[in-house]
């Protein structure tokens, strides 16, 4: 075997190596379904090289090296399709102006292969045009926003570079113009730049997959966020109209269970007013009989008040379960107005133990009264006429807690159920009116300082009430 056939023989080995590498990985991209413009332009530029593989296989034996140079431009022509695929799909873009001009510049030598039939510049222009259009393709690649961040671009920028570097030495190889200015060169280190641009084209052809798949997997991440995304919206959103409903419900019942709590002493209060009114038409009556009336009537209407404002207040700081704003506050005045709310001969059933005069704690004012005075009306109305009530105010040196309790008796043996602070709830028999509302919102007032509310029945007919803040 020649020379010159051996040549042949390397040269053909490598160009069914790159028939190989192309068909290969265009299988593969067309398997891993990725529909983008690149991965098109990708595909359809390697059945352009195919094709100028195969032109130059089938005129490989002949000498005519315009036949093969041609079959070198058109492959060339695939490269520069190649480094179109790496650019953004809007080409006229001012970032892509220096890209396409180099494009362009290296697009010039392809079409003069095509126009001369005989030069010996053909492994030059092939060189050239190679040079601007890897220049063109880095540039592309830098200024698409689609692969910022991607670790594909790295490596593909390296083969480029690479690749950029071995079309140099081929130039500095065989110019100035000597003996060796074939498309395939007899010299044996020319042999050694195919062996390179084949491992070359391989890994590029390996880069450009890695981009593609780290693009598809950015895309399908951000996809996958956005749906949680979209999910967690829609959950909120359900969740606050399922909020919003329950809201409703509340205030409805809070609403109810207030005109409930109220008809009774506003019954009561116009029975009294209406007594009033037939003993002085008829004249029947005394002054004392009028004041014991007038003031009955006077203490149900203000109760009537006090209950409608303090409900109205506590159901809308609960409803909306909104945290107060606390401040130091005296808890012995503020126990000390919430007996002011009630009847003055109620409150003289009460007797008061401070532990001192004037005790701290992070409190809101209005809304700890409201509390306390729910206990005080509870140890009222469910204890026997007239008992004592004890009402204290202690600091618990163990819970680090400022207490406040209120102690009564329970007519007969009634015993506390567990759910007495559930709201519509009453811890004695049904003989009783109301809604069993002010447990419940006393608990919600301990709730909202950071408290606890707890009761403890210490023998069959006493129940002791116990309010704690944290001191």
């Amino acid at each position: 075997m020649t020379s010159h056939e051996g040549l042949i023989t390397i040269a053909s080995m490598f160009q069914y190596l790159y028939i190989g590498e192309v068909l290969i990985f265009s299988f593969c991209l067309i398997m891993l379904q990725i529909k983008t413009r690149a991965v098109y332009l990708w595909i359809f530029s390697n059945a352009i090289a195919l094709f100028g593989s195969f032109y130059t296989m089938s005129h490989l034996q002949n000498d005519d090296q315009n036949v093969k140079a041609i079959g070198g431009a058109i492959i060339l022509l695939s490269s520069a399709i190649k480094a179109v695929s790496f650019s953004d799909r809007k080409l006229s873009r001012k970032q892509n102006k220096i890209s396409n001009i180099l494009l362009f510049i290296g697009i010039i030598p392809i079409f003069i292969i095509f126009i001369l039939e005989r030069t010996d510049y053909h492994l030059f222009l092939i060189s050239i045009s190679s040079i601007f259009i890897i220049f063109s393709a880095i540039l592309y690649l830098l200024n698409n926003k689609l692969w910022i961040g991607l670790t594909g671009i790295k490596y593909c920028i390296f083969v480029l570079s690479i690749t950029c570097i071995s079309f140099l030495y081929i130039i500095f190889l065989s110019y100035p113009i000597g003996s060796e200015t074939k498309f395939i060169p007899s010299n044996d280190k020319i042999i050694y730049q195919l062996i390179s641009q084949s491992m070359l084209i391989f890994l590029f052809q390996i880069s450009f997959i890695s981009i593609i798949v780290g693009r598809q997997m950015r895309e399908h991440l951000f996809q996958f966020r956005r749906s949680i995304r979209i999910r967690e919206g829609i959950i909120q959103s359900r969740g606050r109209e399922n909020e919003s409903a329950i809201l409703a419900d509340e205030r409805y019942h809070l609403l109810k269970m207030l005109t409930h709590e109220v008809r009774q002493p506003m019954n009561s209060a116009q029975a009294a007013l209406q007594a009033l009114n037939n003993k002085i038409g008829s004249g029947n009556y005394t002054p004392e009989y009028m004041k014991e009336t007038i003031e009955n009537a006077s203490s149900t209407l203000n109760s009537i008040i006090l209950s409608i404002s303090n409900s109205i207040l506590g159901a809308t700081l609960i409803t909306k379960g909104r945290v107060q704003k606390l401040e130091v506050t005296d808890i012995c005045c503020v126990v000390e107005l919430a007996l002011l709310d009630i009847d003055e001969m109620e409150a003289r059933r009460f007797e008061r133990k401070f532990a001192q005069p004037v005790m701290f704690a992070d409190a809101d004012p209005i809304i700890l009264r409201l509390g306390v005075r729910n206990l005080i009306e509870n140890a009222v109305k469910y204890s026997p006429h007239q008992s004592k009530i004890l009402l204290k105010v202690e600091i618990d040196d163990e819970q680090l807690a400022l207490v406040i309790s209120v102690t009564n008796e329970i007519e007969g043996s009634a015993k506390l159920g567990p759910d007495i602070f559930n709201r519509a709830r009453r811890g004695v028999d049904k003989k009783y009116d109301g809604y069993g509302l002010g447990l419940y919102i006393a608990k919600e007032v301990a709730k909202l300082h950071r408290g606890s509310l707890c009761c403890q029945q210490s023998s069959g007919d006493t129940v002791t009430f116990e309010l704690s803040l944290p001191a």
